[in-house]
């Protein structure tokens, strides 16, 4: 719960406190997407990567985001 009535820099600090976990975890993620390759350019890599994606389930992949789309905003 964020302050009420004590200014704006106790209130933005309550704020952030909130929020930093989730950014750093959507940070960690797009870190991983990144090494994984998201942008491969075509070729031989990105078919042998879509081939492995293929290959996982898809409550795996669905599950390994869910953390970061089944949100609720503090109260």
């Amino acid at each position: 719960m964020w302050p009420t009535g004590r200014g704006l820099g106790p209130a933005l600090a309550a704020f952030d406190a909130d929020r930093r976990p989730r950014c750093r975890a959507i940070t960690r993620q797009a870190a991983v997407i990144a090494r994984i390759g998201a942008d491969l350019g075509g070729g031989l890599r990105q078919s042998v990567r879509n081939a492995g994606f293929r290959l996982l389930p898809g409550r795996a992949l669905a599950r390994a985001g869910a953390p970061l789309v089944q949100w609720t905003p503090p109260a």
